[in-house]
This record gives structure tokens, sequence and C-alpha cells, in this order.
């Protein structure tokens, strides 16, 4: 929950994979690799019957409502949601299309739903796009400090997904310790200061 990068694009270092439904071959992605990005249109499955019309954004503090239509909330009407991604590549492994992207906002698992190509021309305003109200104050980028051992590939993953600052805007103590887990390893980490300091890493306990 907290650890989610908030858009697609925020987190680039790491590749994710989509595997489609075994009923689709090679043939259902020609094409695809001609282009760099992709539109990914997937559910916001642990997000169900929680949809309002107001909603609070942790942009605005968490204290100021918007209309669910007029933010980028995940808890929607029909919990659909939609990612610009880097296309990797395209590959056919055990029996599957295997899709590898950069810039992914989903947990493991994600249900996707549609993948598009990405169109430079019919994808872009067609007049000057005034700057919304996500946009007014920039994202505070923490500088992050590790008080463990990690290895140098998990390290920069780490960093570019806690840089963000990623509790909840009502959360504002330094001693709470969160628990993100990132590709099968638990990261515990606080907030010191202007800092954000990583306390352990640990392989997730199978339940």
């Amino acid at each position: 929950k907290f650890g989610v990068p908030k858009q697609g694009g925020m987190v680039r270092k790491d590749n994710s994979e989509i595997v489609l439904s075994s009923e689709y071959s090679m043939d259902s992605v020609r094409g695809l690799e001609e282009g760099t990005f992709i539109w990914v249109l997937w559910s916001f499955h642990q997000c169900g019957g929680k949809e309002k019309e107001l909603i609070r954004p942790p942009k605005l503090g968490g204290n100021e409502k918007m209309g669910v239509f007029g933010a980028r909330s995940p808890f929607r009407p029909n919990n659909i949601a939609m990612s610009l991604l880097r296309l990797v590549q395209v590959s056919w492994k055990e029996g599957r299309v295997h899709i590898t992207v950069q810039g992914a906002d989903m947990v493991t698992d994600t249900p996707v739903l549609d993948i598009k190509p990405y169109h430079p021309m019919a994808d872009v305003p067609w007049e000057k796009y005034p700057t919304p109200w996500f946009l007014e104050s920039k994202n505070e980028v923490k500088e992050v400090q590790f008080n463990c051992e990690v290895k140098k590939s998990f390290k920069a993953i780490i960093e570019e997904v806690l840089r963000l600052d990623p509790r909840p805007a009502y959360h504002e103590d330094s001693d709470r310790v969160y628990v993100n887990e990132l590709k099968k390893m638990n990261v515990h980490w606080r907030v010191v200061g202007d800092k954000i300091e990583v306390i352990k890493v640990q392989k997730k306990e199978l339940k």
C-alpha cells in the first residue's frame, strides 16, 4: 500500500513482466516491438468496494476533497487503471507470451485488461494544456540512507521507490517504521528529518 509508485514511469530501474493468457500466441503481439512505449490498461484488484464520488488526494495533504473523475485515485467505480510503460522486449517462454516493461506502477499478480501501442501523434494534446492541480507543486525527493548491507543492484531499486517518500500524507511522525515488499524482500524504513533511513532488508517469510 505504501510502496507502489504513485504513477507509471516513476520507478524505471527495474523490469516487470506481463504474461499473456495461454490462448494468445506471438501473432497477437506482432508489430508491438516496433514502438518504444505501450499503454497498459489494468485493474486495481485490491481496491474493490471502496469507491466514492469525493476522495482526499494525498497530493493535497489528505484534507481537501476532489471528485473521483477529477483525480487519479485507485478507488474508482470500475477500478480501471492506465499506465504508459516502456517496452523492453517481447518473448515466448514456457508456452506463453511475456512482455517485459519498465516503469510499472502495479503489484504482483495485477490483472492486465488490454495493451495498446503508444501513438506519438494521437496520444498528445492538440492544444496547450493548463497545469492541473496535481502538478502545481513538485514531488519532494528525499535522500535515502542505508544502515544495513544491500546488494548494489537492489539498492538502486529501493532508492527509486523510497526517494519520493511513499508515506500517506497524514503520516508525519518519524518514529513509525514502514515495511515495503519489493521483489520478495521486506524493506524496513523510516523517515528521519529530510532523509529516509533503510533499517533492515530481509527475505519475506512464506506463509
